[in-house]
């Protein structure tokens, strides 16, 4: 296993959660940094930043319900459709793949494009929350599926960022890629994750 490549990863994924946590849990933050030095199992240390970053991510949600993000239907569907159809679009050029040219198979040569076809999942499931909450406005959503999208949200970041770590690609080239594979379905996730929550926020027009 590439240390340097895990501890730099950990390292980043950390400095993420830090920057995300807000200022009244700075003591959050300083524990997390100093309890990542104390992991020297690899998966451990990565499970934990991950951690991390979701408790970081959560409790910012947190913090912005005390202010007002009221968003239109209109701004919404488009949000929706721009940020989950892309990597709904790859999530099923994955499926094909995995049905027709690995046939279902499972091992280490393709584990890889298992997990990102578990990753890109979270463009249909974002399409379909989008539709119902445009439908049928603000609901509330079960901690299971809370947790899961957010797991989704958090890999898909993170599968982003490992591939820039790693070298195999370049920054100037896959920019774009990146933004609306990783990051944009990820926040926006996050952002429908809040507005089921908040009935207030869903302006009529």
């Amino acid at each position: 296993m590439n240390r340097p490549f895990f501890h730099t990863l950990v390292n980043y994924i950390i400095g993420l959660a830090i920057k995300i946590m807000p200022t009244k849990r700075s003591d959050w933050a300083l524990a997390m940094m100093a309890e990542s030095k104390y992991l020297s199992n690899d998966l451990q240390a990565l499970g934990w930043a991950l951690g991390c970053l979701k408790t970081a991510t959560m409790e910012r949600i947190k913090m912005m319900k005390t202010g007002t993000l009221r968003v239109s239907k209109t701004v919404l569907s488009l949000e929706v459709f721009c940020c989950f159809i892309p990597v709904s679009l790859v999530f099923t050029q994955l499926i094909y793949a995995v049905l027709t040219v690995l046939q279902g198979e499972l091992n280490a040569e393709n584990l890889y494009i298992w997990i990102f076809c578990a990753l890109t999942l979270i463009g249909p499931i974002g399409i379909f929350l989008g539709i119902r909450l445009l439908l049928k406005g603000p609901f509330r959503i079960g901690n299971i599926l809370k947790s899961t999208l957010s797991i989704l949200a958090i890999g898909a970041i993170t599968a982003g960022m490992a591939l820039l770590l790693s070298g195999n690609i370049n920054l100037s080239d896959w920019w774009l890629v990146l933004l609306l594979i990783c990051l944009l379905p990820a926040m926006t996730i996050f952002h429908l994750i809040y507005l089921t929550q908040n009935k207030q926020l869903i302006a009529t027009q």
